[in-house]
């Protein structure tokens, strides 16, 4: 499988495989089958040490060994362009050999110790297969798309522990049969469920669930680099997964964290989703590694202003949780949950479901796994299912500023009524024929409303909670609707709000809020009344 370059016989332009774009190439470092000529010296038999270079037009990529379920040492790898790529793997100076360079430094007769190249190869990277979108990333302020640029809305739940051996296999079929495409999973420094941890990000990508790896932050020892080097080894090259480092308890300072994006980016983390998830919405986002904003919080209604402050997309990962756990945030009744999530994204963000019903032996869904209890679940898969026909590029609209809203001017509206009550509405559009519906948010009904409907909207609505307007151009058909993204490379890093060490955040939303422009009129809307903001 592995050719050494200086073995006789060898083909080198023998291409020893293909594997699809996004797709998984696993290299293992097998001394029994990698086609050496000769034994390693023992000073390059600590496989750990080795890594690989992956070449492509000038391009390369390291990629760090790590030991998998076999007890094997394994380079992973994803590759992200179509054609022939190289591969080299390098075995390191062993920490005596360092030594001995060290003590050969102090006398005057220094030699290096070099890596070895102990084996070369080739591989044909080919289309993606059926299914294959690619990684998930951030392509604007606001949005998410798959790398093949189909839009992705993060419809995500949070589990910590869930591939633990105890409640396995129910957590995998309460995923499978629910309608989340996104799962938090903890992963400690020293994860002794690593092997069923990967059995489950395997099966979780089968499923077409998107997994964020939620990575303990502490200090960056030598013990905590070799560690989160073989976690990232081992994951990163896994299409499905993203990473977040927690901030709290983490004692990590600002440059500290900087140091551990950077350690992800480059152990395979690249082109993947990556973020800091914290309870503090002033924390300084910019660091150019971190792709979107992941808070802990109670109040969605503020993801409007979080992304205006941090221009990246925001996700209320933890908004509260389902449940009857005995914590405020722990014990919201379902329609509260559904709440959320549905104001978050109706004010340009998105919000996580959670979780606490407290099962005999102590155990919730937000810690442990097993099964889904709750009724969030339902309307959760059915806002998705709306979400997913929509077009793509949706914006806030904070001129309709009396509720949540988003959608593209003149083509399409979606908002949200939260907990308010109206008798009905009234919308000022670009002129147009349009179709209006009325969506019951936790009945699951979509009912169209009857009449025409031009650039003057008024819509009789039931004087219920929770109620939804969808509002679609007629003239518009939709094979014209956007529903891909032109491209999904990431968006310009957004500049760090640190200035001379101090964090500039709370005056930038000091001064957003002075001027808070979803609150000022107008000149196409016709408000009810000059009532508070949306629920």
């Amino acid at each position: 499988m592995l050719k050494n370059p200086s073995s006789s016989g060898s083909d080198p332009d023998v291409l020893v495989r293909q594997v699809e774009r996004w797709g998984l190439l696993e290299l293992t470092l097998s001394l029994d089958n990698n086609g050496l000529e000769s034994p390693l010296p023992a000073s390059h038999i600590d496989r750990s040490t080795w890594k690989a270079v992956f070449s492509r037009s000038g391009r390369e990529r390291e990629r760090f060994a790590f030991q998998d379920a076999q007890g094997n040492m394994a380079i992973r790898f994803m590759p992200d362009e179509e054609g022939e790529w190289s591969y080299a793997i390098l075995a390191m100076p062993s920490e005596e050999e360092r030594q001995g360079e060290a003590k050969l430094r102090e006398s005057g007769n220094a030699a290096e110790a070099k890596p070895r190249v102990v084996a070369t190869g080739r591989f044909r990277c080919t289309p993606p297969g059926p299914g294959n979108r690619g990684p998930v990333r951030a392509v604007s302020e606001k949005d998410f798309a798959y790398a093949d640029g189909t839009p992705s809305y993060p419809f995500g739940t949070t589990c910590l522990y869930g591939y633990e051996e105890a409640s396995f296999e129910t957590t995998l079929a309460s995923l499978g049969s629910a309608s989340f495409n996104k799962v938090r999973m903890r992963v400690d420094a020293a994860c002794s469920d690593s092997h069923r941890l990967e059995q489950a990000v395997t099966r979780l990508g089968a499923m077409g669930i998107e997994v964020e790896l939620l990575l303990g932050g502490r200090p960056l020892t030598p013990a905590a680099v070799k560690s989160l080097r073989e976690t990232v080894s081992r994951f990163g090259a896994f299409r499905h997964v993203g990473w977040a480092l927690l901030a709290e308890g983490s004692g990590l300072d600002p440059a500290a964290r900087s140091a551990w994006l950077r350690q992800v980016h480059a152990y395979g983390g690249e082109g993947h989703l990556l973020t800091v998830h914290a309870g503090d919405p002033f924390l300084d986002f910019g660091d150019p590694s971190i792709t979107h904003v992941s808070l802990k919080g109670r109040d969605p209604s503020q993801v409007s202003r979080y992304a205006a402050l941090h221009g990246k997309p925001v996700i209320m990962d933890v908004c509260g949780c389902e449940g009857d756990a005995p914590t405020l945030e722990d014990s919201l009744p379902g329609e509260e949950l559904v709440n959320r999530i549905w104001t978050s994204l109706c004010r340009g963000g998105y919000a996580g479901h959670g979780e606490a019903f407290v099962r005999g032996q102590g155990g919730t869904w937000h810690t442990d796994g097993g099964p889904l209890l709750g009724e969030a679940g339902p309307r959760i898969a059915f806002l998705r299912s709306i979400m997913e026909e929509a077009p793509a590029g949706l914006r806030y609209m904070p001129e309709y500023y009396d509720a949540a809203t988003i959608g593209i001017d003149g083509l399409y509206y979606l908002q949200y009524h939260g907990i308010h009550q109206f008798p009905y509405k009234q919308l000022s559009v670009p002129p147009g024929r349009y179709t209006v519906e009325l969506i019951d948010v936790w009945g699951m009904t979509v009912t169209e409303v009857a009449g025409e409907f031009d650039g003057h909207i008024h819509v009789p609505l039931p004087s219920r909670k929770y109620q939804a307007l969808r509002i679609r151009n007629q003239a518009v058909p939709p094979s014209e609707l956007p529903f891909r993204y032109e491209t999904a490379k990431q968006p310009s890093p957004y500049s760090s709000r640190m200035r001379n060490g101090q964090n500039q955040l709370p005056a930038v939303a000091n001064r957003l809020e002075q001027d808070d422009n979803f609150i000022q009129a107008s000149e196409r809307l016709q408000p009810d009344s000059a009532g508070s903001d949306e629920g």
